[in-house]
Formats: structure tokens, C-alpha cells, sequence
């Protein structure tokens, strides 16, 4: 199963370069199943178990720093 993640910039702190995500079956993410980094505001998380809630997440990157992580969503 597949779940396609995308999401907005934020105003403030210069324009992001690249962004972390993470993909958890624990809503505090001290187990993270699934991680990565891209330069798009989307990507496609493959290999998860149908019918699993996922929470998921991002952070942005850029030469000023890492933003905090962005609050988490919901998926199956």
C-alpha cells in the first residue's frame, strides 16, 4: 500500500531547500517505520500494510537552519 504525502511552505525563514518526512504507526514517533528526504512538497510512501493508520510528518531544511516538525496528519 501507498500513501502519497504533500504539503505547503510556511512564511518566514527563508524558502526551504529540502524537507524531512516520517511515517509511524506511533502517534509520538518514538518508532519511526518509514523516513526521507526530498526537494519536492510531495512524495510517495510505498510499502506500508493496508488498513494501518499512519501518522506523518515534516520538517523543512534550508541554509538558515531546520524548522520544528510540522503538527502530524492521518492517514490509512
Amino acid at each position: 500500500t501507498q500513501i502519497d504525502l504533500n504539503w505547503e511552505t510556511g512564511d518566514g525563514g527563508g524558502a526551504p531547500e529540502t524537507f524531512d518526512w516520517q511515517c509511524s504507526t506511533d502517534k509520538t514517533f518514538v518508532k519511526v517505520d518509514k523516513e526521507g528526504n526530498t526537494n519536492q512538497k510531495s512524495t510517495p510512501i510505498s510499502g506500508l500494510q493496508p488498513g494501518t493508520l499512519y501518522y506523518l510528518r515534516v520538517q523543512a531544511k534550508n541554509t538558515a537552519g531546520v524548522s520544528g516538525w510540522a503538527a502530524h496528519i492521518e492517514k490509512r
